[in-house]
């Protein structure tokens, strides 16, 4: 699997930073952040460039784990008081196939102790939780789960394609898939290779419980209680966007339609992004409204949060839009680069530009706040109680997670 690949995979990834500034993942230098820029549109819409400003105040690194590793991708996923973090290394050009290593941490967020760590032959993906095990996939297709408490391997299941995506939802884990050999060092070099597949899988065992097909290239999900959304990109446009019950794979709608990354899903509300953001009902289908990205471009990695959503361009802009009407309430341009969103104490907190930022709300208006650009790019982030972790390395030292208080 070559760097093209890792790279469309860490776009998919929620939260992963730097997804659209088209650079290297080994030019992890400090993000330059461009200055906002006020552009017309469409005169029915009330549109207002956020004014861009740093934060007041540094935030405090409360805790931190070095991982003793150079050049590696850290993702992270929290749950309840733990932190996982998986990893693997990077690949150094189009040309380079052969696997390298990988792993998953298991770290106190209270401390960043760390309880365990197993290695794998190839590197390893955002984990999953349940209440006895986590669970990883990585890039020999393999999905491995691990005793949460000890870190000893309680069972192994192997697919034919990249098990990057795992997710827990109602009690079963799901599993999506990307196709490993989709891509040459050339770029796409078969059309036809079956991927877009979604699993759900026994938590305890590991066994298959049902599978669903939604394209033939990528498939991304989300789930939010027992709901899943499962949309895909493919090369032959012909991917697909549906909701079902995780527990028993039960389909509620299917419709046509594509997603350049993984969708959002809040109650009864589904948006999923593309050259279009669409709202969709979640348990019916029915389209609530579609939107075009105020500069042109596809929109990547929506989040809802409150009555907002927040999606970034890969034209560079992040835009907020009014969760039920879809209307635009403000913008912010970055020069062509963007990240994933997420909710941390009723804000919404992204990676743009390989630094953090969140969005803050008042009577004035929104505003878009730099809370903290490190030396190294920040490649994934994940809220866990009081603070936040990041995971960020310069090159000239070992990767590490923090653990901030912003």
């Amino acid at each position: 699997m070559n760097s093209l690949i890792v790279r469309f995979l860490a776009m998919a990834l929620f939260a992963t930073a730097v997804a659209c500034n088209g650079d290297n993942e080994t030019n992890r230098s400090t993000p330059t952040p461009a200055p906002t820029t006020v552009r017309g549109g469409e005169p029915t819409v009330a549109k207002t460039a956020m004014p861009i400003r740093e934060s007041g105040k540094s935030p405090t690194t409360v805790h931190r784990w070095d991982s003793g590793l150079f050049h590696v991708i850290i993702w992270l996923r929290a749950n309840s008081d733990v932190v996982a973090a998986s990893y693997g290394g990077l690949y150094e050009g189009p040309s380079n196939f052969s696997p390298k290593p990988g792993g998953l941490a298991l770290l106190e967020a209270g401390s960043a102790t760390q309880r365990w760590r197993v290695e794998t032959e190839t590197q390893a993906f955002p984990a999953a939780f349940t209440s006895d095990v986590v669970v990883v996939g990585t890039g020999n297709g393999t999905v491995f789960a691990f005793d949460r408490t000890t870190g000893a391997e309680r069972w192994r299941m192997s697919f034919d394609g990249i098990p990057y995506q795992v997710s827990s939802a109602g009690g079963v884990l799901v599993v999506a898939d990307a196709d490993p050999e989709n891509w040459g060092p050339n770029g796409l070099v078969d059309k036809t290779r079956l991927g877009g597949r979604v699993w759900g899988v026994d938590p305890r065992t590991g066994a298959v419980l049902w599978k669903k097909i939604v394209g033939s290239f990528n498939a991304f999900i989300a789930a939010d209680g027992g709901l899943v959304v499962a949309s895909s990109s493919s090369p032959s446009v012909n991917g697909e966007t549906t909701v079902f019950e995780a527990a028993t794979g039960k389909e509620l709608w299917r419709k046509t339609g594509e997603s350049s990354s993984p969708p959002a899903i809040q109650g009864d509300l589904v948006v999923v992004p593309n050259a279009q953001m669409s709202a969709l009902d979640a348990r019916t289908g029915q389209q609530r409204w579609t939107v075009q990205p105020h500069n042109g471009g596809t929109f990547f990695f929506p989040a809802i949060v409150g009555d907002a959503v927040v999606a970034s361009t890969n034209t560079g802009t992040i835009e907020v839009r009014d969760l039920d009407d879809g209307l635009e309430t403000a913008y912010v341009e970055l020069g062509k680069c963007g990240g994933g969103w997420f909710e941390f104490k009723g804000l919404p907190y992204g990676l743009p530009c390989g630094g953090l930022a969140r969005l803050e709300h008042d009577s004035a208006g929104w505003k878009f706040v730099w809370v903290l650009i490190p030396q190294g790019s920040i490649d994934s982030a994940a809220p866990v109680g009081s603070q936040i972790a990041l995971s960020t390395g310069i090159g000239s030292a070992p990767d590490q997670v923090l653990f901030i208080e912003p």
